[in-house]
């Protein structure tokens, strides 16, 4: 609850989700094997609306939210924005998420933790990469992107690391 921070679990999602997002009153999921279902918010029941094709073989979703318009998207493993159709489940590939036309670090075997949330104009995506010597390869940072082109600024530390989620509540992230 937003006025004091409990929490009542309704139920358990049975797959391993990577995000959540909305769409027209509908909650959404994007579990880690790509598929996009719907989550009943009073009982947890998952219904599977299609694979995506974000999934364990070629670009793999860590990351699913929506705008508050009800736009859907995720960002693979190679950092690349996608677009998600909620009633067919077909993934549209937007472009690589980059900062003054340059990309990210390859993931490689890089640790990461990212994040993704959206209000109504713009997706906010946290990252940080490391290796366990040096350590940071990428500080943890928040971006702006547009989601129409993948085009980031970035807004600055978040001053965590491991940022693994993140979402907006009441206008504020």
């Amino acid at each position: 609850h937003l006025s004091n921070g409990n929490f009542s679990p309704v139920g358990t999602v049975a797959s391993s989700l990577v995000g959540l997002g909305a769409s027209g009153g509908i909650l959404y999921g994007l579990d880690s094997s790509g598929r996009l279902v719907t989550i009943n918010p009073t009982t947890a029941a998952v219904t599977v609306v299609g694979n995506t094709g974000l999934g364990n073989t070629g670009p793999t979703a860590n990351v699913f939210a929506s705008l508050t318009t009800g736009a859907l998207f995720a960002v693979d493993n190679s950092w690349g924005l996608w677009s998600i159709n909620p009633a067919t489940a077909a993934a549209t590939a937007i472009g690589a998420i980059e900062v003054n036309n340059t990309l990210f670090p390859a993931r490689g075997s890089y640790g990461f933790s990212d994040s993704l949330a959206g209000d109504a104009n713009y997706l906010y995506f946290t990252l940080d990469l490391w290796t366990t010597t040096p350590g940071d390869v990428l500080a943890s940072k928040l971006y702006r992107v547009n989601p129409a082109t993948g085009a980031a600024t970035v807004i600055g530390p978040t001053g965590q690391e491991d940022v693994a989620g993140s979402a907006f509540a009441d206008g504020t992230l």
